[in-house]
């Protein structure tokens, strides 16, 4: 009896076992069904957003080797940008005044030298946060340059949903991209505007404002303040947004305000500082006095500005400052066998896919892109030693247009061109993008001239 007893007891506990171990077996297959399932998800979000994928993976491959083996570099004032860096990551957020009574700002040593940095010294310290993540690193702090801003305009990318491909159409120009391989506050300005485009394309494709939308431009929009100066113009692209729904929507005035306030803000801690190596703070007070007291001089400098030949004999730099969207840079200038590819598909990308936006959104847009011009010719004026207005606002360089650039896409009319198999015409596209950047690394890896 007991023997039978056991014999039962034993049987239950063996049933009980294959019953655990079944269900461990459902269990394992269950987590790595969730598991397979979490990859895959994984995989069609990435394979979604492939323009983005594919942007971050060309810019930060070609851009990585720029940084470490570039040996024809374009580095516009490399040398001020990380003097105000080092100052920085030394505790004076505002530039140091010259002892010597100089008027230059710059940097104190520990030996009690001075280094100016004119040209940057009015830059916030927002400009350069990724290399402030450094710790006073060179190159860690290009590598860090180049992997965040990039990441900041994958991000406008993605905002934009079906408009984000006029942000990735600026973004793949070399100009761009050479813009982010070292320690400067333009790659993060133009990264900042394109996240700020990004950000109002998203809320434009919306049928109304919510609080989230709100906070996000407020957030982007006192970023972009602390950018440089002309950005600021961008905040008329929020425009459209009070006429979301069915009444004037009130709340976008925050947003509207904040970019103005940020830069007010910083303008006031650097109102002692002149804005250019070349100028002094009483000057350039005196130069925006003559620009607003002769309007008809000033649209005259619009004009002659925006149709003015290059003296190729007497000022051959501005010249070459003059075609960097041309030839990629100021200093190496890659040749139009190497450029032309990446600006057809610039031309593919502008044409064929970005949707069409409504009559007041382009009538914003247009005095968005003109206002920036206005602006950045007035600043030019005001800022170089050119305090007459009427004629060629000298030192403008294409780089100061970049964050401008993608509005002129939204500009385009809806030509209605149809493309039958798109897989074919993106891959025509990224063939005339890899073209261009193998090129570009052949003109900025190699010595020339070859012997």
């Amino acid at each position: 009896m007991q023997a039978d007893m056991s014999f039962a007891s034993q049987g239950a506990r063996n049933r009980e076992k294959r019953n655990m171990d079944s269900t461990i077996g459902i269990t394992d297959y269950r987590c790595s069904g969730k598991s397979l399932s979490a990859w895959s998800r994984f995989v069609r979000t990435l394979y979604s957003q492939k323009i983005v994928v594919g942007y971050l993976l060309i810019t930060w491959v070609t851009g990585i080797l720029l940084v470490f083996f570039d040996i024809n570099p374009s580095r516009p004032d490399e040398a001020d940008h990380w003097n105000r860096v080092i100052s920085i990551l030394q505790g004076h957020w505002i530039a140091q005044s010259d002892p010597s009574g100089s008027g230059n700002y710059g940097l104190i040593k520990g030996d009690r030298s001075f280094v100016a940095f004119n040209n940057t010294a009015i830059n916030s310290p927002y400009t350069y946060w990724p290399s402030l993540l450094s710790g006073g690193h060179y190159r860690l702090a290009s590598v860090l340059t180049l992997l965040l801003c990039s990441l900041m305009i994958a991000v406008a990318i993605y905002l934009a949903g079906d408009w984000g491909n006029v942000i990735f159409a600026v973004a793949i120009l070399p100009t761009t991209l050479i813009s982010m391989t070292f320690p400067t506050s333009d790659a993060v300005s133009n990264a900042t505007a394109f996240l700020y485009i990004g950000a109002v394309l998203y809320c434009w494709q919306k049928k109304v404002n919510t609080w989230g939308r709100i906070l996000l431009l407020t957030l982007v929009g006192f970023c972009l303040g602390q950018a440089k100066v002309t950005s600021n113009v961008l905040i008329l692209l929020l425009i459209p947004l009070f006429f979301v729904g069915p009444k004037f929507d009130w709340r976008v005035l925050i947003p509207f305000v904040a970019s103005p306030l940020s830069y007010l803000f910083w303008s006031k801690q650097i109102s002692a500082i002149p804005p250019s190596a070349v100028i002094t703070v009483k000057q350039y007070h005196v130069a925006l006095a003559e620009i607003v007291s002769n309007p008809g001089k000033t649209i005259q400098s619009l004009l002659v500005t925006f149709v003015n030949p290059m003296d190729m004999v007497k000022d051959p730099l501005n010249t070459a400052r003059n075609i960097q969207f041309a030839t990629g840079s100021g200093n190496t200038q890659l040749p139009w066998t190497v450029m032309l590819p990446v600006f057809i598909a610039v031309f593919l990308i502008f044409t064929v896919e970005i949707p069409a936006c409504g009559f007041l959104q382009k009538g914003i847009t247009l005095g968005t892109v003109v206002a920036f011009y206005a602006v950045t010719v007035v600043g030019m004026i005001a800022s170089w030693g050119n305090p007459v207005p009427g004629g060629y606002a000298g030192g403008l360089q294409n780089r100061y247009f970049i964050p401008m650039l993608p509005l002129l896409g939204l500009l385009l009319p809806a030509f209605g061109l149809k493309v039958d198999n798109k897989k074919k015409a993106w891959l025509f596209i990224w063939c005339c993008i890899i073209w261009t950047y193998v090129g570009l690394l052949i003109a900025h890896l190699m010595s020339w001239p070859v012997r």
